[in-house]
């Protein structure tokens, strides 16, 4: 967990105890007006956090999944 600032929409600051992914979350809602549902339709590919806009790790896909029976 990582102590984090996050900011309302009315401005108001507070610190919090987040995850790395729920810290990038949060940006990317600031970032889009904080409109929750405008992040999935962000579409700045440029931008360092967009692979984890939804709130997952790209870098773990298949990690503790499931497994593939035969």
């Amino acid at each position: 967990m990582i102590k984090h600032t996050i900011r309302n929409k009315n401005g108001k600051k507070k610190k919090v105890l987040l995850t790395p992914i729920k810290a990038i979350r949060f940006q990317c809602i600031e970032c889009m007006g904080f409109v929750t549902s405008e992040v999935n339709r962000c579409t700045s590919p440029l931008c360092s956090l967009f692979p984890y806009k939804l709130g997952t790790n790209p870098e773990r896909s298949g990690i503790g999944g499931k497994s593939s029976s035969k």
